[in-house]
């Protein structure tokens, strides 16, 4: 796996700094600085509803979108993450994540993943990708933000078990990676994962229900 770029921060939208702390509520409201929220993929009726089937037909439609809009950061994982085993089998909303809709992806040295807790630590290398969309009260549907996982070497981060951190705006800006730029913006991605389990190596799963089954 290449190095995690270390991206240039800049300054950070409004919206998506709120979008990743709070969820849905925010997106439609231009950012503090006047900056635009991200444009709509689609509208869909009856988007409380949203779920199953349906939900995986939304995402389908827009997947492909989702990578260009995190590719924007040049991070070579928004250009690979897509052709990993994706471990849930329809989007789901995450209440840890202002109830977005995610999906969980991982790579082949995170394959222990899909046994869903227990596992013991994941190996050096390991990375977990959380991609995500947003549905507003109207139904426009718009990209979410982007998360990640990286286990790296014994001594990067032991208080946090060596796991790297990272978070991506929905327009591909960094938000904040672990030991790197914008590093105060992911410590509640730290703070949360401490409280999963330690048999699990502090990681969190999808519902039973939305589980791809292991293999």
């Amino acid at each position: 796996m290449k190095r995690l770029r270390r991206h240039s921060i800049g300054r950070i939208p409004g919206y998506a700094a709120i979008l990743i702390l709070a969820g849905v509520t925010a997106v439609a409201a231009a950012g503090d600085d006047g900056t635009a929220p991200p444009k709509a993929h689609m509208r869909i009726a009856n988007p409380a509803d949203l779920s199953g089937a349906r939900a995986e037909s939304v995402y389908q439609g827009i997947r492909a979108a989702l990578a260009r809009s995190y590719g924007e950061s040049g991070d070579p994982v928004t250009a690979a993450y897509q052709g990993w085993r994706r471990y849930n089998l329809v989007p789901y909303r995450s209440s840890r994540h202002g109830g977005v809709f995610v999906n969980n992806y991982a790579n082949e040295r995170a394959a222990a993943y899909g046994r869903f807790g227990g596992q013991g630590p994941m190996p050096v290398g390991a990375v977990i990708v959380k991609d995500s969309f947003v549905v507003t009260r109207r139904g426009d549907v718009m990209t979410g933000p982007l998360h990640l996982m990286e286990k790296k070497a014994p001594g990067f981060d032991p208080a946090n078990d060596d796991w790297l951190y990272m978070s991506l705006a929905a327009d591909g800006r960094l938000v904040g990676v672990s030991g790197g730029l914008g590093a105060e913006n992911v410590t509640f991605c730290a703070e949360c994962h401490a409280r999963a389990p330690a048999a699990s190596d502090h990681l969190f799963f999808m519902p039973r229900d939305v589980r791809r089954p292991s293999r």
